[in-house]
């Protein structure tokens, strides 16, 4: 029977702890940038990418900036601060020093690995940090929230918290982010701009982001007559509703309910998707000198021409607009395949291209055409005249991919 008790005490106390963290508003721990290399970077949240990066190369660079500014009608003893932030993980591990009105409370090591997703650190004063990761990036990087805690008093009301994060002189690449993202609990709707089908059947997606900053709970989503569940973890949470196509503007309610509180209730408009036409167009980029040297580039294309001829064959048989075609994006490797290749290869690639198998595009290579004269823009068009004529097909398109431009003479 003790035992019970004890158990009943403890969940009765889990259920105070989970209730005032519930309540917890957390102030934001990035207000303004004072110094340090701005960076673009991906995060757990699609709308937070701007961040100030420092890496383990030398001590005299820093990150700094300033946070919001502690309420002067703030009712608890403690302010919590909270942050987007991103650790490297290698086994090059190094310290960085955490300053927080220019004195040093944390040191953190970024870690050699990424199986541990919870770090805490003990600061002076009574001060806490905490960094909770909420995803591994595709490097296998941990990034997520960071959590600074901080009494009352000693860092007074009205006045924001100036912090300072510095590395030391290791000459490594090991680095440590913070997003220049004001953080902050938010429900966001989004009408994605496609149609889908399913079972013959088309439908329109509501797309619903909520940025949830307390412990897990489920939110109950509830979209003209369709509901959705959704687990809310820490972070950025987000699902899609399945609505049926409307061919005019419609008005539904949403509501969003978390755990026994409704988040919001909105009003709002699913207009008509815009039916286009999108035409992928398949081909193989020719890069010489990116990947390899120009002669092994040459025959990696030549080997390329042989394969979409077999890959035509074998879909001869479907059905039409289901034929595999390919398209050559500059002559230059055609134009010594043709030269090169066995009278019986050099058959098949022209009738190839007469089938539609395959498509030739004018230009003999992605030329920097504003640095090309009138004679030079006219002869990048030779070699795909004469192959054309070979071939018995009309030249009647171009392709330029990557850096070039087109410019007004060509």
């Amino acid at each position: 029977m003790k035992e019970k008790r004890g158990i009943i005490v403890l969940i009765i106390f889990m259920l105070i702890v989970s209730a005032s963290f519930s309540q917890q508003q957390y102030l934001k721990a990035h207000n303004n940038k004072l110094n340090g290399q701005d960076f673009t970077y991906h995060s757990p949240q699609p709308d937070a990418s701007e961040c100030l990066l420092l890496r383990s190369d030398n001590s005299d660079q820093f990150i700094e900036w300033q946070t919001e500014k502690i309420p002067t009608n703030y009712k608890n003893n403690r302010a919590k601060f909270i942050l987007i932030a991103a650790i490297d993980v290698n086994t090059d591990s190094h310290k960085f020093d955490f300053f927080i009105n220019n004195e040093k409370y944390f040191t953190i090591n970024n870690p050699t690995n990424n199986s541990k997703r919870i770090f805490s650190w003990k600061g002076k004063n009574n001060t806490t940090l905490e960094f909770q990761s909420t995803m591994i990036d595709r490097h296998g990087d941990l990034m997520g929230y960071m959590f600074l805690d901080v009494p009352i008093g000693v860092f007074p009301k009205g006045e924001p918290l100036t912090i300072k994060v510095q590395g030391e002189s290791a000459g490594s690449q090991s680095w440590f982010i913070i997003y220049k993202y004001k953080s902050g609990k938010a429900t966001n709707l989004f009408c994605e701009n496609a149609v889908i089908r399913e079972k013959n059947k088309n439908y329109q997606l509501l797309r619903v982001d909520i940025v949830h900053l307390d412990v897990p709970v489920n939110a109950l989503i509830k979209a003209g007559n369709k509901t959705e569940k959704l687990k809310l973890n820490l972070g950025y949470n987000s699902c899609k509703i399945k609505l049926p196509e409307v061919l005019e503007d419609k008005e539904i309610i949403v509501d969003v309910k978390i755990g026994d509180k409704i988040n919001i209730s909105k009003t709002i408009v699913i207009n008509p998707v815009k039916k286009q036409n999108i035409y992928l167009l398949h081909h193989s980029h020719v890069d010489i000198g990116y990947t390899h040297v120009q002669k092994e580039v040459e025959e990696i294309h030549w080997k390329y021409f042989e394969e979409v001829i077999e890959y035509a064959k074998k879909s001869s048989n479907n059905p039409d607009g289901s034929h595999f075609k390919w398209n050559t994006e500059v002559m230059w490797a055609v134009d010594s395949y043709l030269e090169k290749a066995a009278p019986e290869k050099r058959a098949e690639f022209v009738n190839a291209v007469k089938k539609g198998w395959i498509g030739l595009d004018a230009l003999y290579g992605n030329e920097l055409t504003g640095l090309c004269n009138t004679e030079e823009l006219v002869r990048l068009t030779e070699s795909g005249r004469k192959i054309s004529k070979m071939c018995g097909v009309a030249l009647e398109s171009a392709m330029i991919t990557d850096v070039p431009g087109w410019t007004w003479g060509m």
